[in-house]
């Protein structure tokens, strides 16, 4: 037997408008979303549906069924009399929020291996056919390939939320009717079934889902149906107008001059769509006009509010297209020319730069022969970083690691103590005694000013990174090239270091900066940095 249970969440509007209550009130749209359904639940005929209770006046007219399926209203759960199940050996419990297509006979030989009362059953369309798996190493290195040349099932943790179906064996069907009622409370229905000292595990296995509450997946069930399209009673349409496909269209439609609409569409009753209009493969709910000249491509509007929330989304889109650089089509931010961040900012780094290479010019001579004798190669280090826009440039700082330490970092990722694309631990091997010295006091970073005054970075801004660092996050890469990066900045005074957490702060921190930037943040910025300088140098000493 299938039992097929609509949740009361299921029934909330989600991020994308798609209010399945709406859904489920359109006769043709709940007889599409039926039929599918129905033909998904392939392992028993007979077929009991579950609404909340609260669907009761709004659901049950326009819901039609077979003789092979019987629809009930509940509140917490179903009241289970001597006859309900009849004669049932097992049964499958279905989330009906979603319709699933995996390989049942496949899946069924896999239950009844595992000799559990009670499987959750997950889909992943990620699990179907034949692919491909790259693996590779925690530093991004390709090390081989796993091929898989057919559909998969694999054991996972049994699911804290509704899964896709839950199987059960006679044993557990037989403790439900002992107990004389089914919870659609997932935690309550688990709860029951453990009293009963049921075993229990989880599988996913390969297969297509369809999210019902989500515009995606009604326009798949739309794409998909077999039910045989009409047009219905009163409709006006012109001689003019366009239908092209296979297109449902309701009573009293009233389709304009110049008008198109393409299938597979589905056009509710009493729907005005106005001249120059065009409707493809979207669904339009009742009693809707379409405003002349409007193009709704692959949308789902089911009310008035749902129409105005797509008309200024595209009106927004315009807009950004309208006004985007055709040179740069990425998400960088860009400020007017006679913004802060565009003209007040550079002249203070210009100001800023001249100051500190002129305070520490006597300094440099003295830093310089320390490092050539206690250890042999360059003076400077160049480091290859992206700049503003992702401009690339050689980022110079005093040498602090013995030569050839970027073909020694990979020897030493194993113990790398920070998450994400970067590398740090303590006590490095690769550092010099005085390069040390120079990292605690921070002098090794005084010929970035060089970079500061070249106009390759700023004083306070994001973290010179390279490509391969940057590449690893694309929209994070977008906002933090935005501006330049800066010898110092907001991550690099609020982060925690926590081993766990540090490429997420890293990400935070940049984009915050970014999104903030104003000339009391870097004043705030330099100011923590000066204090932070001052005691780690008397520290030193």
């Amino acid at each position: 037997m299938n039992l097929v249970i609509f949740h009361n969440k299921d029934f909330a509007v989600q991020t994308d408008g798609v209010d399945l209550r709406e859904v489920l009130s359109n006769s043709s749209l709940a007889g599409m979303i039926m039929q599918q359904q129905r033909a998904a639940l392939t392992p028993y005929r007979r077929t009991m549906v579950l609404f909340p209770k609260t669907m009761d006046g709004c659901l049950s007219k326009s819901l039609t069924f077979s003789t092979e399926v019987t629809v009930r209203f509940v509140d917490e759960e179903l009241t289970l009399d001597g006859g309900m199940f009849g004669n049932v050996s097992d049964m499958i419990v279905s989330n009906g929020c979603f319709i699933t297509c995996p390989d049942w006979p496949k899946a069924m030989n896999c239950i009844h291996a595992i000799n559990t009362d009670m499987v959750a059953m997950i889909v992943k369309p990620s699990l179907v056919d034949y692919r491909e798996t790259v693996r590779i190493t925690p530093d991004r290195q390709i090390v081989g390939f796993h091929r898989t040349y057919g559909d998969s099932i694999a054991p996972i943790p049994f699911p804290e939320n509704w899964p896709h179906h839950i199987w059960l064996s006679s044993k557990a069907v037989n403790h439900l009717r002992r107990c004389e009622r089914l919870p659609i409370h997932y935690k309550t229905f688990l709860g029951l079934c453990r009293s009963g000292g049921l075993s229990a595990s989880a599988i996913c296995m390969a297969g297509h889902v369809v999210h019902l509450s989500t515009e995606k997946g009604l326009l798949h069930v739309l794409s998909s149906t077999n039910e045989v399209f009409a047009t219905g009673h009163h409709t006006r349409i012109s001689e003019r107008a366009r239908i092209v496909g296979p297109v449902g269209i309701g009573n009293n439609v009233k389709l304009e001059d110049r008008s198109v609409v393409v299938g597979p569409a589905m056009i509710g009753a009493k729907v005005v769509v106005k001249k120059d209009a065009v409707v493809s493969n979207s669904i339009i709910g009742p009693g809707l006009t379409i405003a002349p000249n409007r193009i709704i491509r692959q949308r789902v509007i089911l009310s008035e509010k749902r129409y105005l929330d797509i008309e200024d989304q595209n009106q927004v889109a315009i807009y950004k297209d309208e006004n985007i650089n055709q040179k740069n089509q990425n998400m960088f931010r860009y400020w007017p020319w006679y913004s802060y961040a565009r003209m007040a900012k550079r002249i203070f780094d210009v100001i800023g730069s001249m100051i500190i290479l002129t305070l520490f010019l006597p300094v440099f001579p003295i830093i310089a022969m320390v490092i050539k004798l206690t250890s042999p190669g360059p003076i400077f280090y160049r480091a290859r970083r992206q700049g503003l826009h992702g401009r690339e440039f050689d980022c110079l700082k005093f040498r602090s690691m013995m030569i050839q330490a970027d073909a020694m970092q990979e020897k030493l990722r194993a113990v790398n103590q920070v998450d994400g694309p970067q590398f740090k631990m303590e006590n490095d091997p690769r550092v010099s005694p005085i390069g040390k010295f120079l990292r605690d006091t921070c002098l090794d970073e005084i010929p970035q000013f060089l970079n500061v005054l070249l106009g390759q970075m700023s004083i306070v801004g994001p973290r010179p990174s390279p490509e391969a660092e940057n590449s690893q996050c694309p929209f994070w890469r977008d906002a933090r090239l935005s501006v330049r990066p800066g010898i110092t900045g907001l991550w690099q005074l609020c982060r925690t270091r926590d081993t766990s957490r540090d490429f997420q702060e890293w990400v935070l921190y940049d984009t915050q900066y970014v999104r903030h930037l104003s000339i009391k943040t870097d004043l705030w910025i330099a100011w923590k940095t000066a204090q932070k300088l001052v005691n780690g140098f008397i520290d030193q000493l």
